[in-house]
């Protein structure tokens, strides 16, 4: 069966299906105000308001602890932590976040009160508000450096144990991660069944929407952050203080409970079939078969490797943007805007105009796009051509940007069609997962690969020679030349469209000794992902070059 044929079966299929509902229920008025036996899904009524806040909040939190909205004005400047420690921030916040398909298991097994989603909702918003409160309580350290005639002086170190307060609020917002993770998780869930109710020729719409939802969130997260956190001890340029990093906490917590109300009174669940809701036991069963599909370890292969190369990152690039770019967190967060703004543009125009285009293609040329851009912004900065925040900004993720969201667009669409019946939060869960401890994995490369540079120190910056430069230089080149083998993973394992993919999906087979084998490698690669958080988080490990240092014996 080739993919038009899969095609027009399908809609074929689609099409007899809802002249049937629609005959059906012209003829009972009844039935037609029944919301549990719709076919399709109305993401614009009320019953799905709940919904739309869940993605909007979700979205603050992926921009604010995900992204490095505020980890660039409070842990890079606020608190100096290294290039390398600030690097293994995101990596612990991901292995936290990738915790989260245990929550998408009992999602999907074990229902609360005769429900799937909406329990595990509430429990994680709550989890994540009461440590987002308690870090509200946490005595607020001083900065690193002083500030002197409203400028910030890095020859008057204020507070030189500024970086070991971290540990604690990384501690905090983990603990916060960990209630969003398992909140998030049954959201994507009900996302995947609210779209799986679609046509699948439409089926992206609902995606799409609630996705905008999210980067809504992202936008709000990102101009909070931009102009709050834009006094002279953050890396700005106002003289006063009128939020500090403990203020946005209690926003944030606040949001928790928000978000808690609506799912209680305004989000609509599927009622379970008892006859598709299986015993853990069972369910486990069904994970293990899905895990040995060749389809599933394809993408799982794919999701793997692109993101080990692609997510590769020097431990100079936070540096680069705080000494040499200047960058402000009001810049930031206007350009943070602009650039949510743009990722929604791109995912409604490439849904609308180029939903069919080849995946694979597209991705390609994107990839190499970025990594030229990024390459080309960074260079101009450290040679001193142009080291100006919005050129920096606009060159270096603006641009990329352009091309986020349609990558954003393909991988949701991955995931949710290649997600089984009954099993959506764990095979969603299971992606994501994949994804995530990949981030520990290209952090460890990136750290390892800048290492032999010397890119860790402040002085190297602060003396700006041209030697310093082109160390500088060769440690963004390296990591960009690993950025590139990820081009390469595109060629082998990405379908063409959904279409391809529900056809090799129907063509799937199954191998015990693979899923072994797989089951296997993540295991290591989680193991390996703990131990290099907790190398980098100890001081006295964190020379090890495997980590970004210099060399344990290079320590003074």
């Amino acid at each position: 069966m080739n993919t038009k044929m899969l095609h027009d079966s399908i809609c074929r299929r689609q099409s007899i299906q809802n002249d049937y509902e629609r005959i059906k229920s012209s003829g009972s008025e009844a039935n037609s105000d029944d919301d549990d036996h719709e076919p399709e899904v109305n993401v614009c009524r009320i019953s799905a308001i709940g919904l739309f806040v869940n993605k909007f909040v979700e979205g603050c939190f992926l921009s604010m602890i995900m992204g490095r909205n505020i980890l660039y004005p409070f842990f890079g400047i606020y608190l100096n932590a290294a290039g390398n420690s600030f690097n293994s921030i995101p990596a612990v916040f991901a292995t936290i976040w990738a915790t989260k398909i245990f929550s998408a298991i009992f999602s999907d097994a074990l229902p609360l009160f005769g429900k799937r989603r909406l329990p595990y909702m509430v429990i994680g918003w709550i989890i994540a508000a009461s440590f987002l409160f308690s870090a509200c309580l946490h005595e607020y350290p001083e900065p690193y450096y002083g500030v002197t005639n409203c400028t910030r002086n890095t020859s008057l170190v204020l507070n030189p144990r500024a970086s070991e307060s971290a540990f604690f609020y990384v501690l905090s917002l983990s603990g916060a991660l960990f209630g969003v993770g398992i909140a998030t998780v049954a959201t994507d869930a009900l996302t995947v069944e609210y779209a799986k109710r679609e046509p699948l020729k439409t089926r992206d719409k609902v995606l799409a929407y609630l996705n905008i939802a999210q980067f809504f969130g992202a936008l709000f997260a990102t101009i909070l952050s931009g102009f709050g956190l834009n006094s002279t001890e953050y890396g700005g340029s106002w003289c006063t203080s009128y939020i500090d990093f403990e203020d946005i906490l209690l926003i944030y917590g606040v949001l928790c409970v928000v978000c808690t109300f609506f799912t209680l009174t305004a989000t609509h669940e599927f009622p379970v079939d008892p006859k598709k809701l299986m015993p853990i036991k069972d369910h486990l069963a069904g994970i293990w078969k899905t895990v040995q599909s060749s389809m599933f370890l394809k993408m799982a292969v794919y999701i793997f490797l692109s993101g080990c190369f692609a997510d590769v990152q020097s431990s100079a690039s936070v540096k680069i943007k705080a000494y040499y770019a200047g960058v402000q967190p009001i810049t930031t967060g206007i350009v943070g805007a602009l650039n949510s703004f743009l990722v929604i543009g791109s995912i409604v125009i490439f849904t609308k105009y180029f939903s069919n285009t080849d995946w694979r293609k597209v991705t390609i040329f994107i990839k190499i796009n970025i990594i030229l851009l990024t390459a080309f912004a960074q260079l101009i900065t450290i040679f001193d051509v142009v080291r100006n925040q919005y050129f920096y900004l606009l060159a270096d993720e603006t641009s990329c940007t352009l091309f986020l969201g349609i990558l954003i667009y393909i991988a949701i669409n991955l995931s949710a069609e290649l997600s089984n019946e009954s099993q959506e939060a764990t095979t969603y869960g299971l992606l994501a997962t994949i994804r995530l401890l990949t981030n520990p994995i290209s952090t460890a490369i990136g750290n390892s690969v800048s290492a032999p540079f010397d890119v860790v120190s402040n002085d190297r910056y602060i003396r700006d020679t041209k030697e310093d430069q082109w160390s500088i230089a060769y440690a963004i080149i390296a990591t960009h030349v690993v950025n590139s083998v990820s081009v390469l993973t595109v060629y082998y394992f990405l379908p063409k469209n959904k279409f391809e993919l529900n056809e090799l999906k129907l063509q799937s087979t199954h191998s015990k000794k693979k899923g072994l084998v797989f089951v296997g490698v993540i295991s290591v690669v989680f193991v390996l992902a703990i131990t290099l958080i907790m190398l980098s988080a100890v001081p006295q490990t964190q020379c090890l070059q495997v980590v970004g240092g210099q060399g344990c014996s290079n320590k003074n």
